[in-house]
Protein backbone atom coordinates (compact mmCIF):
# COMPACT_ATOMS: atom_id res chain seq x y z
CA UNK A 1 0.00 0.00 0.00
CA UNK A 2 2.79 2.34 1.41
CA UNK A 3 4.30 1.75 -2.54
CA UNK A 4 1.36 2.47 -4.20
CA UNK A 5 0.58 5.55 -2.53
CA UNK A 6 4.16 6.94 -3.09
CA UNK A 7 3.52 6.15 -6.96
CA UNK A 8 1.07 7.60 -6.85
CA UNK A 9 2.54 10.94 -5.01
CA UNK A 10 4.93 10.77 -7.85
CA UNK A 11 2.33 10.79 -10.35
CA UNK A 12 0.74 13.66 -9.22
CA UNK A 13 3.61 15.99 -8.22
CA UNK A 14 4.71 15.53 -12.12
CA UNK A 15 1.49 16.03 -13.11
CA UNK A 16 1.86 19.65 -11.45
CA UNK A 17 4.97 20.17 -12.77
CA UNK A 18 4.43 19.59 -16.23
CA UNK A 19 1.00 22.06 -15.86
CA UNK A 20 2.95 24.53 -14.29
CA UNK A 21 5.89 24.69 -16.90
CA UNK A 22 3.39 24.36 -19.81
CA UNK A 23 1.20 27.77 -18.27
CA UNK A 24 4.70 29.46 -17.28
CA UNK A 25 5.70 28.89 -20.88
CA UNK A 26 2.65 29.80 -22.54
CA UNK A 27 2.60 33.30 -20.20
CA UNK A 28 6.09 33.85 -21.42
CA UNK A 29 5.27 33.45 -25.08
CA UNK A 30 2.71 36.38 -24.62
CA UNK A 31 5.05 38.67 -22.95
CA UNK A 32 3.92 38.22 -19.70
CA UNK A 33 6.42 38.38 -16.48
CA UNK A 34 6.70 38.38 -13.13
CA UNK A 35 6.94 41.46 -11.14
CA UNK A 36 10.73 42.18 -10.68
CA UNK A 37 12.34 42.12 -7.09
CA UNK A 38 12.72 45.95 -7.50
CA UNK A 39 9.13 46.12 -8.61
CA UNK A 40 8.12 44.47 -5.22
CA UNK A 41 9.93 46.68 -3.41
CA UNK A 42 12.35 44.41 -1.93
CA UNK A 43 15.78 43.34 -3.37
CA UNK A 44 18.65 41.06 -2.43
CA UNK A 45 21.12 44.33 -2.58
CA UNK A 46 19.13 46.67 -0.19
CA UNK A 47 19.19 43.21 2.35
CA UNK A 48 22.87 42.90 2.01
CA UNK A 49 23.62 46.68 1.74
CA UNK A 50 21.36 47.01 5.20
CA UNK A 51 23.21 44.39 7.13
CA UNK A 52 20.52 41.64 7.52
CA UNK A 53 21.33 38.01 8.00
CA UNK A 54 25.18 39.36 9.18
CA UNK A 55 26.58 37.74 11.87
CA UNK A 56 28.41 39.45 14.87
Amino acid sequence: MNTLADGFFHLVTWFVVVGASIVALAQWRQGITSATTEDRGWAPTSVAAAGAGRRR
